[in-house]
């Protein structure tokens, strides 16, 4: 009775099974109890008594509580779900899939709420797991990331006008931060 609210058009379900990998340890509590079944819902309007279950957690800005963004890649860079985001070196959020579209790869990331308003059309999306050498006029230049970043991986990105507008379908995911053409 007291559900009945909640069960609506807002309502979705997916199972949670536990998953173990190298960086990755997913639905622990799963380990525990088994796998089990997870729902997101608000109050809604219209009453609903059948669903269909999700495989995984919805790619839902509220149930993520941030922003959902899509990157397009040529390659998975061996980018892997729950890898970190990071802008500034700080961890703003992770990625939440990855998917083969064709000869492209899809990569959804969320970013958190508060870090929401550093993400523009100006913004820029680079796989963080190189070392970026790059040769300018006479001088050597090496970007090595922290020792977390280099070991674990992960995207980062950074903008380079915080007034722009944020009109963008998806962005290009490079390969190395040298491989941005400004």
């Amino acid at each position: 009775k007291d559900a009945k609210p909640f069960l609506n058009e807002t309502t979705k379900f997916w199972i949670v099974k536990p998953t173990v990998e190298i960086g990755k340890i997913q639905g622990l509590e799963a380990l525990i109890t088994g796998p089990y079944i997870q729902m997101y819902a608000k109050e809604g309007k219209f009453s609903k008594r059948k669903f269909k279950g999700l495989d995984s957690p919805p790619l839902d800005s509220d149930i993520l509580n941030g922003k959902i963004i899509k990157l397009v890649a040529q390659s998975s860079y061996s980018l892997k779900e729950k890898m970190p985001v990071y802008y500034k070196e700080i961890k703003v959020g992770s990625i939440r899939r990855v998917v083969l579209n064709g000869s492209r790869v899809n990569i959804f990331i969320s970013i958190k709420k508060e870090y929401a308003k550093y993400v523009n059309d100006t913004t820029k999306f680079w796989n963080i797991r190189g070392i970026d050498i790059n040769f300018d006029k006479d001088n050597l230049k090496m970007e090595i990331p922290g020792i977390s970043q280099l070991l674990i991986g992960g995207i980062e990105f950074d903008t380079l006008d915080s007034k722009a507008k944020f009109n963008k379908k998806y962005f290009i995911l490079y390969p190395l931060k040298m491989d941005i053409k400004q």
